[in-house]
């Protein structure tokens, strides 16, 4: 045989070398391919896992929200709640697909699912319950029962889901150990191929490494978020384990208690942490809470680090193993120490209180609690008092009536602002109570009392005198509609009387002024005439007789200026008294420069007033002041007013004469004068018209001076009239 060429064998062996890589090639390529399958079971394996372990944690979210917003009420604890509820039916899809190739583990997806489902609903049932129904009645709930029976079911079917995707791991990771084998085989059999197999592997591995390092690092941060979450938590969380060990416990009740977290876990006992008394009580109640593995709204004192005190309301469940073995607890802690001192200041005002407190059920009809007071008032014991429903201490009369008002209350919502009824007391006797009550949740009623006994009594008395008093006040009035009746008639006779006397009055000075004037003028003839042959003595008798002539015309002049204060009277109309003012003082301008007098003239307002006279009114008064003036003194007269209650008080103040007070009331009458004629000339009417033109107008006048200091007078009139100004008219 003909030995092969060099390049035979060249080519032959570049052949071979070609077909055993290409066999080598296609070989790695299928085993390759085998390889990443079994990497890809392996990865989706694990991503089960990771998602089952994120459901749980998604769920155990809502179950703390959920738990944390009962305990405390604070809306801030449903973020996670609110959280979870929304993510929860994203996790369970994502699982779907992930296990679709397995229908056993489907099926238990769907068990699951439906599990969680239930926990969610049973956590909002309960999140919806303390809303509107309170703290005591939700954690009383059969749901919280059946919330943690539900959690049980689904930490068993995480669980299981969890064992048989371990299984099928560790299958598939034996699966895939193999494959890596006849690769690693082919790959040094295919040289070149094996290594462009390897680094293909490698990078394959490396991406898949990458991939699960980010997963890790996600599931870290969650886990991150848990500790802190668990760590700040508003309320104390904290593990024991079967020996009552400190073996976890959160930064919140650390804080309450002030220790740090290497002081007490894994080195104290939870009884160190709590007084004596409380000690105690958890060594009686510890056995029986691993027995039944759970403990709720338990108060115990708690003793800080610096030897403080404080009471803190604890709730607890327990961790057990497999077995059903008692692990560790997990605890709530709530310091409620302001709330205990929120209820011994309202124990304290309840047995101190005055009034008559008590707290009421509408369940049996009993009072639950009553103050000192009420047990006091009644001489009912306070056992004697509860022990029996309260309807049977009310008048058989005032029952219904009670038993309506508490129906109100419980049934309708209503508050009661004042209800009386008739309580019987030890001895007998009734006592009548004025109630205020407020319904509270329960069917509680919180009720205040009065004991309005004697105020009952005084009111009836009150009654009867009343009764007695309109008989008596109808006796009066009857005996005073005779008196009025004769007062009218007596009224009528002297307003005939005074129209006849001012009649009269007038009639009389105006007849008398005709012969007075033929006295005077005769009396000037005789001057005129005969003055020059009269001696001394018989022109000084009739220079008297002229000067009595003029004295009488004056008085007779000023009697019918007086007469005409009524008579001639103009109806009310505003008057302003700084215009009429001012007008006084300009007729008064050629007295005040004989006497270098001066008037200073305030603010006046206007008025309804008879405009003449008010000018008369103040004239007379001005005009005085400048007359009754001392001597070498100028006279300074001020005129101001003050307003209040809708009058005007007037004042004209001088610095003349003044009078003794004692004559205050004799200067407004007529004919009355306090000085001689030879002194100051006038008729002593003058201040009798300005009192009877200050009571026309409906006020009054008064008068105040020293002697040698000066006078004020001070006049009081209506600002508005409401009559027309007849009403006032009168004679007196």
């Amino acid at each position: 045989m003909k030995p092969l060429s060099i390049k035979t064998k060249l080519f032959g062996g570049f052949g071979l070398a070609l077909v055993i890589l290409a066999g080598t090639a296609f070989a790695s390529w299928r085993s390759l391919q085998a390889l990443i399958a079994a990497q890809e079971l392996v990865a989706r394996t694990e991503s089960v896992i990771t998602e089952v372990e994120k459901l749980l944690v998604e769920t155990l979210d809502t179950q703390t929200g959920a738990r944390g917003f009962v305990i405390t009420g604070d809306e801030a604890f449903l973020k996670p709640f609110l959280s979870s509820q929304a993510a929860l039916p994203g996790q369970v899809a994502l699982l779907r697909r992930l296990v679709a190739d397995n229908p056993a583990q489907a099926q238990r997806l769907a068990e699951l699912d439906g599990l969680c489902r239930a926990r969610l609903e049973i956590a909002g049932q309960l999140v919806q319950m303390r809303r509107e129904r309170g703290f005591d009645n939700a954690v009383l709930s059969p749901l919280v029962q059946r919330g943690k029976e539900t959690m049980d079911k689904i930490r068993v079917q995480v669980r299981e889901l969890k064992r048989e995707q371990e299984a099928l791991r560790t299958e598939r990771v034996a699966a895939s150990r193999t494959r890596a084998e006849q690769t690693l085989v082919i790959i040094l059999l295919g040289s070149a191929v094996g290594f462009g197999l390897v680094g293909l592997s490698s990078y394959k591995s490396y991406a898949e490494i990458q991939a699960r390092q980010q997963a890790e690092a996600e599931v870290r941060r969650a886990a991150a978020e848990i500790e802190d979450l668990y760590n700040n938590a508003p309320c104390g969380y904290c593990s024991v384990d079967k020996d009552g060990r400190v073996r976890a416990m959160n930064n919140t009740e650390l804080a309450m208690l002030g220790y740090a977290r290497e002081e007490v876990v894994g080195k104290r006992l939870i009884t160190e942490l709590l007084t004596p008394a409380s000690g105690e009580t958890f060594r009686r109640k510890f056995p029986e809470f691993v027995s039944t593995g759970r403990i709720a709204d338990v108060e115990f004192e708690f003793v800080r680090k610096n030897g403080s005190t404080f009471t803190g309301l604890l709730s607890a469940t327990a961790i057990k193993d497999e077995a059903g073995h008692f692990v560790r607890s997990r605890s709530t802690t709530l310091d409620i120490s302001a709330r205990k001192q929120a209820e011994a200041e309202r124990d304290r005002f309840f047995n101190i209180s005055l009034d008559l407190l008590g707290i009421a059920s509408a369940a049996d009809g009993r009072f639950k609690r009553v103050s000192p007071g009420v047990t006091d008032l009644l001489g009912w014991s306070a056992e004697e008092f509860l022990a029996r429903p309260f309807i049977e201490f009310v008048h058989p009369d005032d029952r219904v009536a009670t038993l309506r008002e508490v129906e109100r209350q419980t049934v309708m919502g209503e508050k009661v602002l004042h209800f009386e009824n008739r309580y019987q007391h030890r001895d007998g006797s009734w006592r009548v109570l004025s109630w205020r009550s407020v319904p509270q949740p329960g069917g509680l009623m919180y009720a205040i009392a009065r004991d309005v006994t004697e105020r009952k009594e005084m009111e009836e008395q009150l009654r009867q005198f009343n009764h007695e008093l309109e008989q008596r006040v109808a006796e009066r009035t009857a005996e005073l509609s005779r008196v009025n009746e004769k007062l009218k008639t007596a009224a009528t006779r002297l307003a005939r009387s005074n129209r006849e006397l001012q009649d009269f009055a007038f009639v009389a000075s105006h007849d008398l002024q005709e012969p007075l004037r033929k006295i005077q003028a005769f009396s000037d003839r005789l001057v005129t005439k005969c003055g020059p042959a009269l001696d001394d003595t018989g022109r000084d008798y009739l220079a008297r007789m002229l000067n009595a002539a003029a004295r009488m015309r004056r008085l007779i002049d000023d009697l019918l200026m007086f007469s005409r204060v009524a008579s001639k009277a103009r109806p009310f109309e505003p008057v302003n008294l700084a215009t009429v003012a001012t007008e006084v003082v300009s007729d008064l301008e050629v007295r005040l420069e004989q006497t270098a007098g001066r008037v200073e003239v305030g603010p006046l307002p206007a008025l309804d007033a008879d405009p003449t006279q008010m000018r008369q009114l103040l004239q007379n008064l001005i005009g005085n002041a400048l007359k009754f003036r001392r001597p070498e003194v100028p006279p300074l007269v001020a005129v101001w007013s003050e307003q209040s209650n809708g009058h005007v008080h007037l004042n004209i103040a001088d610095n003349g004469i003044g009078f003794d007070e004692k004559y205050a009331g004799r200067i407004f009458q007529v004919f009355q004068r306090l000085h001689g004629r030879a002194e100051y000339e006038g008729s002593g009417i003058g201040l009798a018209v300005c009192r009877k033109i200050a009571e026309r107008h409906g006020g009054s006048i008064t008068a105040r001076s020293t002697p040698g200091v000066g006078s004020t007078f001070t006049i009081t009139l209506p600002l508005r009239q409401t009559q027309p100004g007849s009403d006032h008219e009168q004679i007196t």
